[in-house]
């Protein structure tokens, strides 16, 4: 990922910050397709997208300065570059999503294109079981699966993808007790808001006693002083 400070103002403050990301060749007819799209989104909120076929690059300009924003561009370009579609990268761009890209192929485990078949296969089984667990969006593009959502889903995520494609453990047994683990925890939560409700009942009971009493002293009393009143008079 290159970063350049492409000129400065009068003021000396650097107007524009470039990222540029490669990619690989078999990605320019999809790149070129969502082009117009991902520069739309991308201009909404103060970037300059451009496609450089020649150099294969995919470039972000801005001249928002914020450390944060200038991540998020270089994750944006990252999951381009990995075939994620625009629409889904975009989600970089939103607070509080995380992403993780996971390479699942690697030919020093010695796991040949059947076996490597058969384990992409099991994950994609459970793929929408678990983006349903952690609400998180998957993508499997050739070797590499893509991870966003919350930073704790995405964690969930790589764990169960590793282990699914480097240890040869289905994720399904794994997605099956953590549903049975979240299903008591709800039920859980479930018992302690209705304890809390008649909690809040009972407090409301007591509390309308007390005022019923208060009011009755204050009747009383009230009655008492024009009783007296009448009395003196």
């Amino acid at each position: 990922m290159d970063t350049c400070d492409a000129s400065r103002s009068d003021q000396g403050i650097a107007e524009l910050v470039c990222f540029s990301k490669k990619y690989p060749q078999l990605l320019e007819p999809l790149l070129e397709r969502s082009l117009p799209i991902a520069q739309q989104k991308l201009s909404s909120i103060g970037f300059t997208y451009t496609m450089d076929r020649y150099n294969k690059l995919i470039t972000l300009s801005t001249t928002m300065k914020e450390p944060a924003v200038h991540r998020r561009a270089d994750e944006f370009l990252q999951l381009l570059a990995v075939n994620v579609g625009v629409q889904l990268a975009f989600t970089v761009f939103t607070e509080g999503v995380s992403y993780c890209i996971i390479k699942i192929w690697r030919p020093n485990l010695g796991i040949n294109k059947e076996e490597f078949r058969k384990q992409k296969n099991l994950f994609w089984d459970s793929r929408k079981a678990l983006e349903q667990l952690t609400s998180c969006k998957i993508s499997i593009r050739f070797a590499t699966i893509v991870v966003t959502g919350k930073s704790e889903g995405v964690k969930i995520v790589r764990k169960m993808a590793e282990d699914c494609f480097f240890s040869n453990e289905s994720p399904a047994p794994k997605i099956r007790k953590a549903k049975r683990e979240l299903k008591w925890e709800l039920k859980r939560e479930e018992r302690k808001m209705r304890e809390l409700k008649r909690e809040l009942k009972r407090e409301e009971r007591y509390l309308a006693r007390k005022e019923r009493e208060l009011v009755r002293k204050d009747i009383d009393a009230l009655g008492r002083r024009l009783l007296e009143s009448s009395i003196r008079d």
